[in-house]
């Protein structure tokens, strides 16, 4: 993200949406831990 400026994640995610769309626990712990 840095490299190319992204901006940074934000919260509050939807985790049940999340979980039905197929993401896993690793994948929902990342996301959680990159919102800073």
């Amino acid at each position: 993200a840095e490299q190319y400026r992204a901006p940074k994640l934000r919260g509050p995610f939807n985790l049940d949406a999340r979980r039905a769309a197929g993401f896993d626990e690793d994948e929902l712990a990342w996301l959680e831990a990159s919102a800073g």
